[in-house]
Parts: C-alpha cells; structure tokens; sequence
C-alpha cells in the first residue's frame, strides 16, 4: 500500500505443539488460518453464517456476518482485536483468509449498500421485500388487495389475517426486534407495505453496525482512516482477505515442495482433489494444507 510502512514477516513465531516444526512461514500461516477458522466457528459465534448460508440461496453462501448479539466491553475488545488483525494484513500482505459478506465490507468503508450488495447475504429477504413493497390497494375499490403487478392477493378485510405480519424483525442472530416503538403490538396494514419493507431492509443493513465499528476502530489502529475513504468495498476485502477464487493452474505453477516432488503419486492426487473441488472447498484447502498434510493424503 503507497504511503503505508509494512511489517517484516513473520509477525510471531509460531510452535506446534506435536510438530516438530521449524517456522520458516508455514507454522505461521498455519496459525492464522486456526484463527479464522475459530471467528468462523460456533464457540466464540463473533460472526454468524448470513440468511444465504443458513437457508442455502444467492450468491457468497459461505459468508459471515459479525454477530449483533455480541455486545458490551469484552466482545467491543474483541472485535477491536479483528480490526487490528485486518490491518496487520493490509500492511504485512499476509492475507486473513475470513469469508465475509459484502455487506461488512461496504458497512466497513461507509460505502452505500445496494440492493446487489445486500442480496450476497439477505437474498430472501430483498427479493420478498421487493414483492411486499409493491402491495396497495385496487385503485377503484379497497375492498381488493393487488401486489405490485396487479395481480389480486385477497380482499382488504383478510389480509391481516392472510398475512399475519408485525412491526418485528428476526436477526441474523435469531432474535426479534421490534422495528418501531411497541412493534410487535403493531399488525401490518396494506397501507403500511412500503413501510414496513423499508425498515426491514435498513435492519437488515444496519444490525451489524455496532460490530462494524469496532472493527473499524481496531482496524484504523493499523491503517490511517484517511486511507478508507478513497477504497472500494471489494479493494478492501482483497487487500485483507486475498482474492476469492483458487486458480489451480497458478497455484501449480508458484508451489513448492519440501520432501515431494512435482511428479510424486501423492502430489499427483493432490491436485486432482484440488481440481474437483468447489471455489469454496478450494479456498479452505489452500489455505490450510502444507507439506506435513500431504504426508497423510
């Protein structure tokens, strides 16, 4: 980064318990992928899968979100911690393998969030919130409830009833928030469908806010915050996380072998495994596997 001092690598050393390892890089890189592989697991729960991962629809289904339950001192700390790590990788370019929704990244460098960006983690909820927006009355007679293409849903004096929907909102964390003062009291009227898919979509992007600025705030430790203002979103998450996708030509072409060679039977399988995987599978191997892993392929 232009204007910006790097750090020498490795940042720490690194022993494993077991190994008998030298660390010369790949310990190292060993422990930053455990790392974030525990934010991205279920014991700490700092981030949550997004409602794509959960219901398995959309774009980026693998991605997280920071998680809008934890609050207070100590996870402000931790997400704090978070940043700082990310900055660590802007300057060291030592990338920090998180799979994160585009979502955080926009949040992250105040960007605007469009209805794309939201959809690569709230598929469903935009593309019902769309639908629902649309929903008014007949022109020549509220007895009769059209949807956005005109299409009749039901008469006026059921859809409350049809509906059953409340000023409420669940969260990616799972809990409900009321969207308005008393929310949950508060039946949707037909005349409120605007309304009411206008909030859920502003929750929707603004839930993770108070996670995002501490992160932020740990993060502009490292970085100047000055620096933020002239990236891009996806700049951003390059710069931190590595681009998203494994070539496995380029990958052959740059690796290196420590007690294998390039035409060992188990460097040969290898590289069929890597070949037949997902983009996202892809990612997880290449970051996690060295030469003491293909010993046990």
């Amino acid at each position: 980064v232009t204007g910006v001092q790097t750090f020498a690598l490795p940042i720490w050393k690194v022993t494993m318990a077991g190994f008998n390892s030298v660390d010369a890089g790949g310990p190292y890189r060993e422990s930053i992928a455990m790392m974030c592989e525990d934010l991205q697991g279920s014991t700490l729960a700092l981030l949550v899968p997004t409602p794509n991962q959960r219901q398995n629809v959309g774009r980026r289904r693998g991605a997280f979100l920071p998680n809008p339950s934890r609050r207070g001192d100590s996870f402000a700390a931790m997400y704090r911690f978070l940043g700082k790590m990310m900055g660590m990788a802007v300057r060291s370019g030592e990338f920090f393998p998180l799979y994160l929704a585009p979502l955080f990244w926009a949040r992250l460098v105040r960007s605007p969030v469009t209805a794309g960006i939201l959809a690569q983690s709230h598929h469903s909820n935009v593309t019902a919130m769309a639908q629902f927006a649309g929903i008014h009355y007949k022109e020549d007679d509220r007895n009769i409830v059209l949807d956005g293409a005109g299409k009749v849903l039901c008469e006026a004096a059921e859809f409350e009833e049809e509906y059953d929907i409340d000023f409420t909102f669940v969260g990616i964390d799972g809990q409900s928030y009321n969207l308005l003062p008393g929310g949950a009291n508060r039946p949707v009227a037909v005349e409120d469908a605007a309304l009411y898919a206008d909030l859920v979509v502003e929750q929707c992007i603004r839930e993770v806010d108070w996670a995002v600025d501490c992160i932020r705030e740990g993060l502009t430790k490292v970085i100047p915050a000055s620096m933020l203002r002239y990236l891009r979103w996806d700049q951003l998450e390059t710069m931190v996380c590595g681009v998203p996708t494994v070539d496995v030509e380029l990958l052959k072409a740059v690796c290196v072998f420590e007690g294998f060679t390039a035409t060992d039977r188990t460097v040969q399988l290898f590289w069929e495994v890597m070949e037949s995987l997902s983009q996202k599978d892809r990612d997880r191997k290449s970051t996690r596997l060295n030469s003491s892993h293909l010993a046990h392929l």
